[in-house]
């Protein structure tokens, strides 16, 4: 008979591993822009400035998710707040380089994106995502571009 120390052990892993397997089961990797992608490119019947705030806030975000800026040859900075606001390139937090740039959500809060060319960011180019909870609830749907791991 195991010893209730070996037990306690044992039940901390099991707990543990189905934690994580719940987190890894639910994250989603989200192509920023569904078809656009990250460009600076106006679609039909929506201004540039507006693109990227308007698709972020169809989504909700947690910890885990993943953004894919398939973009074309432009990069992605991940910069502060003020930094977002006033489209400043020149000191960003993380840059991300090339095709179909994946960035992970790994902390709560606010995350500001902008194209690492001033003039696109100053375009519209630019993104601000929040990362909630597991708990929190949204009070309309998610878009269906996100695609679940399983």
């Amino acid at each position: 008979m195991a010893s209730p120390s070996t037990a306690r052990v044992s039940f901390c892993n099991l707990f543990l591993f189905v934690c994580t397997a719940t987190s890894i089961a639910s994250a989603a990797e989200y192509i920023v822009g569904d078809e656009r992608g990250w460009n600076n490119r106006s679609p039909p019947a929506l201004p540039n400035e507006l693109f990227y705030t308007w698709w972020a806030d169809l989504h909700t975000f947690y910890v885990g998710d993943r953004l894919n800026f398939n973009n074309e040859t432009d990069t992605v900075q991940l910069v502060n707040r003020k930094d977002y606001i006033n489209c400043n390139t020149s000191n960003p937090i993380q840059e991300l380089k090339g095709n179909n740039t994946v960035f992970e959500l790994r902390k709560l809060g606010y995350h500001h994106f902008i194209s690492g060319e001033a003039d696109n960011c100053l375009a519209g180019q630019k993104m601000m995502v929040l990362v909630v909870h597991d708990g929190y609830k949204r009070t309309h749907n998610d878009s269906k571009s996100a695609a679940r791991v399983v």
